[in-house]
C-alpha cells in the first residue's frame, strides 16, 4: 500500500530494512513508540489513539507529536454476512447509532484532547 518507492527502502531486499519492523499486535506497536523504541508509526489514528489513551499511567504520552495522513481519509470498511436477516439487522442498528449519536461519542471518546 505504501508504493515501491518504500518496498525499495524497506521491502526485504531494501537498503533499509533492518530499520523497519512490523508488530504483530497494535498494542505493541504503541508500546514500542512510547517507550521510545521507535519514532515513526504508521497506524490508524484511532487505534492509536485508543492505545495512547490505554497507555497514558505506564508512558509519558503528553509528548507533541506530528501526524500525517498517507491514505485516504475515507477507506471502505466491509462486513460480510452468510445471513441477510443479521445483516438487515446490524445496518439497521448502525443506522440508529449514526442517527442518535452514539457512534460519533464512541469515535470521539478515541480522539486525543491533550
Amino acid at each position: 500500500m505504501l508504493g515501491n518507492a518504500f518496498k525499495g527502502l524497506y521491502g526485504k531486499k531494501g537498503t533499509h530494512k533492518r530499520k523497519y519492523r512490523e508488530f504483530p499486535s497494535q498494542l505493541n506497536q504503541n508500546i514500542a513508540f512510547w517507550s521510545g523504541m521507535t519514532d515513526v508509526i504508521i497506524v490508524d489514528l484511532y487505534i492509536f489513539n485508543y492505545y495512547t489513551n490505554m497507555l497514558g499511567n505506564d508512558f509519558n504520552t503528553d509528548q507533541k507529536l506530528d501526524y500525517h495522513n498517507l491514505f485516504p481519509n475515507e477507506i471502505p470498511q466491509y462486513v460480510a454476512f452468510k445471513d441477510k436477516k443479521l445483516r438487515d439487522e446490524f445496518n439497521d442498528a448502525l443506522k440508529q447509532l449514526r442517527y442518535d449519536g452514539t457512534y460519533n461519542a464512541i469515535v470521539n471518546r478515541s480522539i486525543i484532547t491533550k
